[in-house]
């Protein structure tokens, strides 16, 4: 399986080491932990924000990308 990001990257799930969700400055953060021997963690990327204005958009992500229950 694979997770997709809004700004078009795609990385398989195997290459994720773990996601984090949380609510910071207002708005829904999911964060994305790559594992060191991604080819973007090479590029000094170890993770990937995607921000939402909307609890339930963030929840729809963590639910379709990774099979998470409701976190926010």
């Amino acid at each position: 399986m694979f997770v997709y990001f809004t700004d078009g990257t795609c990385i398989n799930e195997s290459e994720i080491y773990g996601v984090k969700a949380k609510y910071e400055q207002n708005k829904f953060v999911v964060e994305v932990t790559i594992k060191p021997t991604h080819t973007l963690s090479a590029s000094s990327v170890q993770f990937k924000k995607e921000v939402f204005d909307n609890a339930q958009l963030a929840n729809q992500y963590l639910n379709n990308n990774f099979n998470m229950p409701p976190f926010f």
